[in-house]
């Protein structure tokens, strides 16, 4: 299988050449063909979910200022786990401690900011962003989709 750029994909598949030998980024086509109806899915649901109850997402917008405060907190936590792996790989297994401690303080400092900037968003500005947010998800997942075709 050859690994090719989204370029690459985008002209095989506008020359009606199967993309499904191929992988883009180091992931097989059918994998991204895949994901792409997961999320194209998802962001249905967030406007199933909006059109049912309209008023509905404004009454989570709390969960979501906790939440997306916790995800950011631990996409932190993961990213400095791959550099404390790097620093444990250059310097020896007792830089990890070290290494760890850095990362769980970035962590923290990188949640307790967002949860302050996801603070001052109004409910109404988290409905917006949640729409717009579905669309892009519906936009990402389809254009997936349609290259894995």
């Amino acid at each position: 299988m050859a690994d090719l750029g989204l370029v690459e994909v985008w002209q095989m598949w506008l020359d009606g050449q199967s993309t499904m030998g191929s992988m883009l980024w180091g992931w097989p086509m059918l994998n991204w063909g895949r994901t792409g109806k997961i999320v194209a899915f998802i962001s249905g649901l967030i406007v199933i979910a909006d059109l049912l109850k309209p008023g509905h997402l404004k009454k989570v917008t709390r969960a979501v200022q906790v939440g997306v405060a916790g995800l950011a907190g631990l996409a932190a936590m993961i990213a400095f786990g791959f550099f404390v792996n790097q620093i444990v790989e250059q310097y020896g297994q007792w830089a990890w401690i070290l290494a760890s401690v850095g990362s769980l303080g970035v962590a923290i400092a990188m949640r307790d900011h967002v949860k302050q900037v996801m603070a001052k968003l109004t409910p109404e500005a988290l409905v917006l962003i949640g729409r717009w947010g579905s669309l892009a998800l519906f936009l990402l997942g389809f254009h997936f989709d349609l290259l894995a075709s």
